[in-house]
């Protein structure tokens, strides 16, 4: 996986802070997507369409 053209397509992007874990499956599961996790920055993320919801521990 090329990760400078995941950045950029995220940077494109809509982009939609979660409060929790939860919030984040809870959308992958309406959408019928899946959960994306990077680990170096404990992220979690659906993208859906030209949005991404995004949720992340450290709250950054």
């Amino acid at each position: 996986m090329d990760l400078r053209r995941v950045r950029s397509d995220v940077e494109r992007r809509d982009r939609v802070r979660l409060n929790t874990l939860e919030d984040v499956v809870d959308v992958a599961v309406d959408g019928d997507g899946r959960v994306v996790h990077d680990e170096r920055w404990d992220l979690f993320a659906v993208f859906d369409g030209d949005v991404v919801y995004h949720y992340c521990r450290t709250g950054e």
